[in-house]
């Protein structure tokens, strides 16, 4: 009885023991788990916020670019507003031209010819050269340029102007604003056609000066004279009658 008692205590001191020992393995695992699934969360967060501040970069980029964008086409609009009023009041300026030249007078080199408008109130000259304005602390190159136009058989304004078929009423306007700033250098160009519109009134009761068949499209000086027509009786002053 004493040799069974003695084995019971001795299996139940091995199985005691056993236990013991296979507890510091079980928590040496959970340790190793938890530490694994700390670095993924840690590198998991990491992705998100370089992520996030990736965004927040490319968010804060545009929103800029939009502005000089808006700003840039502001600055265009505005000189073509002033370009539009003023080439109705001076559109051509008979050589020797007293005074400012008319926007037909301009030269028509889009490389070489850059103009602005004078500053002052109200608008009065042109200016050869590009324009610096600031605004909202960016600086902005400001010109335009203006070309000769042509129209076919039918009217219509031909993509290349042809010096055969020029239209001395319409010119086009071409306004570039553009800005510097790595990596926010940009531009904005606007074109638009212009048309004199306006009439000239004359009253000419003398055509003795007999015909003249120089291009009318802007007569300087109204006198006594006509186009070049035929079958046309001019010789009594005051009179001309088509026969």
């Amino acid at each position: 009885m004493d040799q069974l008692n003695f084995k019971k205590n001795t299996l139940l001191s091995a199985r005691r023991k056993s236990a013991k020992e296979s507890l510091p393995s079980i928590s040496l695992a959970k340790a190793g788990q938890s530490l694994v699934e700390i670095l993924i969360a840690i590198t998991v967060a990491f992705i998100m916020i370089s992520g996030a501040s990736a965004l927040i970069g490319v968010s804060l980029h545009g929103t800029k670019v939009n502005r000089f964008n808006q700003e840039g086409n502001f600055l265009a609009e505005d000189l073509l507003s002033k370009l539009t009023a003023y080439s109705d009041k001076k559109w051509y300026c008979p050589t020797p031209c007293s005074g400012n030249f008319g926007i037909y007078n301009l030269g028509k080199d889009p490389l070489l010819n850059h103009y602005y408008l004078s500053t002052s109130t109200p608008v009065t000259s042109w200016i050869s050269g590009d324009e610096t304005l600031t605004l909202n602390g960016l600086n902005y190159i400001r010109y335009f340029y203006v070309e000769n136009v042509s129209r076919d058989a039918n009217g219509n304004i031909e993509s290349s102007y042809d010096i055969n078929n020029d239209d001395p009423s319409t010119q086009k306007l071409t306004i570039i604003v553009s800005w510097s700033g790595t990596p926010n250098a940009g531009q904005t160009i606007i074109s638009k056609y212009i048309i004199r519109k306006s009439s000239v009134v004359f009253i000419q009761t003398d055509w003795t000066g007999g015909p003249n068949p120089t291009d009318w499209s802007y007569v300087p000086k109204f006198s006594n004279q006509f186009h070049d027509e035929l079958n046309i009786q001019y010789s009594t002053n005051g009179e001309i009658t088509i026969q």
